[in-house]
């Protein structure tokens, strides 16, 4: 079938069911007889059901909570433009009930740094995006991170043996060797 949204009742009809039990077959609820169950399952198969995960956090009416920890910046340098690209992926996720809060750090500060590590601990977050400064600390940060289950990014640097989901930023290594060549 084409690629394209369906509505518990577009499944209903489909399955020749209640929209009430294409839900209680999608949220496992039970009470649904099997040549139900089975007709719900065939339409899911072919229609390549896959849960909306933004629809289920609007339903669940959570609010999903990332901070970020970055250096302090001025207007129009470096860490504006990341904290300005941070702030517009924000404004789209905001429909759908994500927020984005922010914890500064002076740049080569690492007591900075490891205050506003401590205090991210001190916070209920979903998500964290991470400048790291200094390796040893993010480490302690990252392992905090781990154990409760908190997804983490690294942007601008990336700390290597980690799991972070993914780290954004330039090949400082090649940029390195490309310049010299060019030079």
């Amino acid at each position: 079938m084409e690629n394209k949204i369906y509505t518990i009742k577009d499944i209903a009809r489909m399955a020749g069911v209640s929209a009430g039990t294409v839900d209680r077959v999608l949220h496992n609820r039970g009470d649904v007889s099997l040549a139900s169950m089975e007709k719900v399952q065939k339409v899911l198969d072919e229609i390549d059901y896959q849960p909306n995960v933004f629809a289920i956090g609007l339903a669940a009416k959570k609010r999903y909570r990332i901070v970020c920890i970055i250096p302090y910046y001025i207007e129009h340098d470096y860490w504006h433009a990341v904290a300005q690209g941070v702030g517009r992926a924000a404004q789209e996720l905001h429909p759908i009930n994500v927020g984005v809060d922010y914890l500064y750090y002076s740049h080569a500060d690492k007591q900075s740094y490891e205050e506003a590590c401590r205090l991210l601990q001190q916070e209920s977050a979903d998500a964290v995006l991470i400048a790291p400064n200094f390796e040893e600390e993010t480490l302690k940060l990252t392992s905090y991170l781990e154990k409760n289950d908190i997804p983490y990014v690294f942007v601008d640097f990336n700390i290597e043996h980690t799991h972070a989901l993914c780290y954004i930023g330039q090949d400082s290594r090649t940029s390195g060797y490309i310049a010299a060549k060019i030079l």
